[in-house]
């Protein structure tokens, strides 16, 4: 597949009237094949049905969503199991070249570190697969990213400014090998769980890492969480944004959750 061609082949197949899109790959071919449902769909909610069957590196939807682990199992489900709700996060920001850019996720949305991580990980890496490949891209970029300051502001509140590492506004409890950001999130609440990554000393960075497998790193200190439906994220200079994987663009980032806007098969 070439770059959006998955985005192009589920508009195709929902225009023509397709019940059921299944996407067979990692989080990036599933960002593709939902914004090409969205295409197609009239509203905030697309008509066809998704499927996953995962064959992706770091398999952190598939994880959220609860698949069993192997592609027969996942398969199966698809015969025998009802749609269900499901959440997506709506972004607006800017391309690198300053272009406009709206796109829906299912899994997260990256602001500076994580993004950059995204952006980072080759092909190289991948080869090591899921969590070797994230965790050593986000060892080595989290030990001399330097953080920035963002000023947030959640469903229209006073804004928040603080010097971050980084911001994950997740949909999904699962992202990058098994990390789990926002431990808490459900793909099917109406809302997002935003992340504050807060800047820390390098030598409390690997610690950090660590516990970001366990889930057990949002103590206030090193990282807080909030929740929200809507919200702005503006930055002094332009910072990287990324979702589902895919580096999208730079800051100002206006994001929204779209509540049961698809139906997915799922246990």
């Amino acid at each position: 597949l070439r770059p959006h061609h998955a985005r192009h082949l589920a508009r195709r197949a929902a225009l023509e009237g397709a019940d059921l899109v299944v996407a067979a790959g990692g989080d990036g071919t599933i960002h593709e094949v939902v914004n090409g449902l969205f295409d197609a769909a009239i509203g905030r909610r697309a008509g066809s049905r998704l499927g996953v069957v995962d064959g992706g590196t770091g398999s952190g939807f598939a994880e959220s969503l609860g698949l069993p682990p192997t592609p027969e199992a996942q398969v199966a489900l698809l015969e025998h199991t009802r749609a269900k709700p499901l959440d997506l996060g709506c972004l607006a920001c800017a391309s690198i070249d300053h272009r406009p850019v709206c796109r829906v996720y299912v899994s997260e949305c990256h602001v500076g570190l994580g993004a950059v991580v995204c952006a980072r990980l080759d092909r190289h890496a991948k080869r090591l697969g899921g969590r070797l490949g994230f965790g050593l891209t986000a060892l080595a970029t989290g030990l001399l990213y330097r953080g920035t300051t963002l000023e947030i502001t959640l469903d229209g509140g006073p804004p928040i400014t603080q010097r971050l590492l980084g911001l994950v506004v997740a949909n999904g409890s699962r992202c990058g090998g098994g990390m789990r950001l926002a431990p808490d999130a459900r793909l099917d609440d109406g809302l997002l769980d935003v992340v504050l990554i807060h800047d820390m000393p390098i030598g409390r960075r690997v610690g950090f890492l660590r516990r970001v497998y366990r889930g057990t790193h949002v103590d206030g200190v090193r990282c807080s969480v909030l929740q929200a439906r809507r919200l702005r994220v503006r930055a002094a200079r332009p910072v990287p944004v990324a979702a589902d994987g895919q580096v999208i663009g730079v800051t100002t980032l206006d994001l929204e959750v779209l509540p049961h806007a698809i139906g997915v098969l799922r246990p």
